[in-house]
């Protein structure tokens, strides 16, 4: 058995994912009937939902210009009642597949919400899916998301583009639905189901049901099993018994061509297979029970007699685990229900109970016997059968081929549909200032040693101290992050205020040299700009006039360029916190992601002002300094805890050189960085920041994207300025490919 990768196994916050179900079902008078799938994908579809993810759904009904493939209006309104109350009202249908209508409405859901598209079988090329070959289904829906969850194992022996061509273009992961069949089917075949496991096979499907004895025979995997149907005729006629099947044709032959596969299993295996001692057979409109060998011969088999009800109710209770297929008689009609009705419910009683196939589904319904009473009933149909022979499903396959060539890894992203025209990857929305570095080196300067955050600088009264040496750059937490993200190949702008002034000139030939679109306004006020006072031991003090970085208006800003798909916040103070505070309600608004990195002045002041931008937030960015802070806790799961109250869906928490630690809500991660010569720290934390994001962005793994925000803090680490050094997407990827750092993750 291969595993499968999961939801599990993924961070799927804020990303959307391209969902298969299974929605063909039987319609009345032109109309669907519920069934046990849409129950069981609704909780596939809320269980998405939690994860903060986007959904599309996609499904079928009906066969192709069949009078039953019918649109899926009135299929959304069954699966819509399966949805818990507070989901229904964000789950929408769109009557449309691929064209204008869907892909619009796939670029606008948000996180949490669903939509339904129209039947894929509508498009041509569903169907007609060939490998190599261009398809329209999947050229059009394939850009616009960032994973693909198969969660419909019931149709994943079709090689249909809907579920075979979205595996070859993304991530892609088997749903519950799919995973649970997949793994119950694969114990089905396997020897490690509890002993004593008695198999009851019945039906009219031959074919598979033969491949299916010989295949658990062969492999020791049952004990006995138990005939019925036209198997159990088969198997009734290789003993001897006297039934007729001339007049019978299965798939247009005669079943007794079968006869020679029967007779070789019952030589090899005859005391592990089982065949009624009795049957019942219609006579003047009324059911006779005969024994075997007294049948008529006109007499047709239609279902077992009292007699081996009895001997199979027996040989049953002595089982810890039975596997059924098929019905025992011809349960359509009435007075050859019993047989069935009576094994099913014996096999219900029984520790392991599990089921498959259409006609044992149809009987249950039929008999009206609960389903709840089983273990577990597959709704696989004709899927389950031919993995239970040993077919290859190609939905299956397409699952494993991917998961193998799924490694995460940053590649330069691809503009899609969804894209906003002349928009951006990424905006961000903080400082710009100018930085001096001035170099300490005296033995006069010194450092009071304590708690990291009661160390202090300390000079002496009334001395002029010259300083050992001065660097001057661009700094400020907006244009650090933008030249991060610039260089690691994302279409960047950036949104703050500056001065009229030279450093403001600066600071705008800067962003251009880096590719960098301005889009904030201009202040006759001066530009910002710090004083870092840095000591031989590397600590350092910041003496920062914030001056125009504090006066961005959101009435000065042009939010119609503001075309994103995530937008990143640096602390800001002043009139630009509640821009900022303004800006997130917008961003929400528009489906766009957030990234935020409050700087510790910030924590510091009253946590009601963070709060308005928290609940819109997507990723947090914080020291574990300032986790503390806001959360007011001290451990790392209850800091977490009590940030992901507030909204953020990802936060990382960096502690020094010590540990880096990440929450989804469902995993903690944890990477510890290895040594490196700190020649100077400002702009670290704005370098690993955006290198997270970037990386998120990029590859959507919470452990690359640590790693990648890990290796752009150490290149701003080793050099003085905090962008001389970031790398370029190319040697960034060369660094992570050599990087040995392993991130560890386990469930909270």
């Amino acid at each position: 058995m291969i595993p499968l990768k999961t939801i599990d196994d993924y961070t799927l916050t804020g990303k959307k994912i391209l969902v298969r179900i299974d929605l063909n079902t039987t319609l009345i008078k032109g109309k669907p009937t519920v069934s046990e799938r849409f129950i069981a994908h609704a909780h596939t579809i809320e269980k998405l939902v939690k994860a903060n993810a986007a959904v599309v759904l996609i499904a079928h009904q009906g066969r192709p210009k069949q009078r039953d493939c019918i649109s899926l209006k009135n299929h959304f309104k069954l699966l819509r009642n399966c949805l818990g109350p507070t989901n229904r009202s964000k789950f929408k249908f769109i009557d449309d597949t691929i064209g204008a209508k869907a892909i619009d409405a796939i670029c606008h859901v948000r996180p949490r919400e669903m939509i339904l598209l129209e039947n894929v079988r509508f498009v041509n090329d569903e169907t007609k899916y060939k490998q190599g070959q261009k398809n329209k289904l999947v050229e059009t829906l394939a850009p616009l998301f960032d994973y693909y969850v198969n969660d419909s194992f019931s149709n994943s022996h079709r090689e249909h583009a809907s579920m075979v061509g979205f595996a070859k273009q993304l991530t892609s992961i088997a749903g519950p639905v799919l995973l649970c069949e997949y793994n119950v089917l694969c114990r089905v075949l396997s020897k490690e189901m509890p002993r004593p496991y008695y198999m009851v096979l019945g039906g009219a499907k031959l074919d598979e049901t033969i491949s299916l004895a010989e295949e658990v025979l062969e492999n020791e995997c049952v004990d006995k099993i138990l005939t019925a149907g036209l198997f159990g005729e088969l198997c009734m006629i290789a003993k001897g018994a006297p039934i007729k099947l001339k007049n019978l044709l299965y798939k247009g032959k005669s079943p007794l061509t079968y006869l020679p596969r029967v007779k070789r299993l019952l030589k090899q295996h005859r005391s592990k297979i089982v065949t009624p001692v009795d049957a019942a057979f219609k006579k003047s409109e009324k059911r006779i029970e005969i024994r075997i060998n007294a049948l008529p011969a006109n007499g047709r088999f239609l279902d077992i007699g009292m007699r081996t009800i009895a001997l199979y109710t027996k040989l049953l209770n002595h089982a810890t685990t039975v596997f059924f297929k098929g019905p025992l008689g011809v349960t359509e009609q009435p007075c050859f229900q019993k047989g069935t009705r009576n094994i099913y419910k014996v096999i219900a009683q029984r520790p392991k109970s599990i089921g498959g196939g259409g006609d044992t589904l149809s009987a249950i319904s039929r008999l009206r016997i609960r389903s709840s009473r089983f273990s577990y009933l597959s709704l696989a149909g004709g899927a389950m059968e031919e993995f239970l022979v040993g077919k290859k499903l190609p939905g299956i396959q397409a699952l494993q081929l991917n998961q193998k060539k799924s490694v995460p890894k940053i590649n330069p992203l691809k503009h899609n549909q969804c894209t906003p025209k002349n928009g951006f990857d990424i905006i961000t929305c903080g400082s710009g200032l100018v930085d001096v570095f001035l170099e300490t080196g005296q033995s006069s300067v010194k450092i009071k040693k304590g708690h990291a955050s009661n160390c202090y600088i300390t000079f002496p009264v009334g001395e002029k101290l010259v300083m050992q040496d001065r660097h001057v750059d661009i700094g400020g937490g907006g244009t650090n992050t933008a030249v991060a993200f610039s260089r690691l190949g994302l279409k960047v702008g950036y949104l703050g205020c500056l001065g009229k002034d030279q450093n403001g000139k600066k600071i705008l030939k800067l962003l251009n040299k880096e590719r960098i679109t301005f889009l904030g306004t201009l202040s006759d006020k001066p530009t910002g700009y710090s004083v870092i006072l840095d000591t031989k031991e590397k600590d350092r003090t910041i003496l920062t006039y914030r001056g125009a970085s504090n006066w961005l208006n959101f009435k000065d800003i042009n939010t119609k360029k503001l075309k994103t798909q995530w937008i990143y916040f640096s602390g800001m103070l002043g009139q630009s916190h509640q821009t900022q505070k303004r800006l997130a309600v917008w961003v929400e608004k528009q489906g766009y992601k957030l990234a935020f990195n409050p700087s510790r002045y910030q924590c510091q002041q009253n946590l009601r002002s963070l709060r308005p931008i928290l609940k819109h937030t997507t990723v947090l960015i914080l020291n574990k300094t300032e986790a503390q802070i806001l959360s007011g806790q001290k451990k790392i799961k209850s800091i977490f805890r009590a940030l992901h109250a507030r909204g953020p869906d990802i936060i990382t928490v960096t502690d020094g050189a010590r540990k880096i630690y990440c929450s989804d809500g469902y995993h903690i991660y944890k990477l510890i960085p290895n040594k490196t010569r700190i020649v100077e720290n400002t702009g670290a934390g704005d370098a690993f920041g955006a290198g997270f994001v970037a990386g998120f962005i990029m590859s959507g793994d919470i452990g690359l994207a640590l790693r990648l925000g890990l290796i752009e803090s150490k290149a701003v680490l080793s050099a003085f300025g905090a962008k001389n050094d970031l790398q370029k997407l190319s040697k960034a990827k060369n660094l992570l490919e050599q990087s040995r750092l392993i991130v560890k993750k386990e469930l909270w």
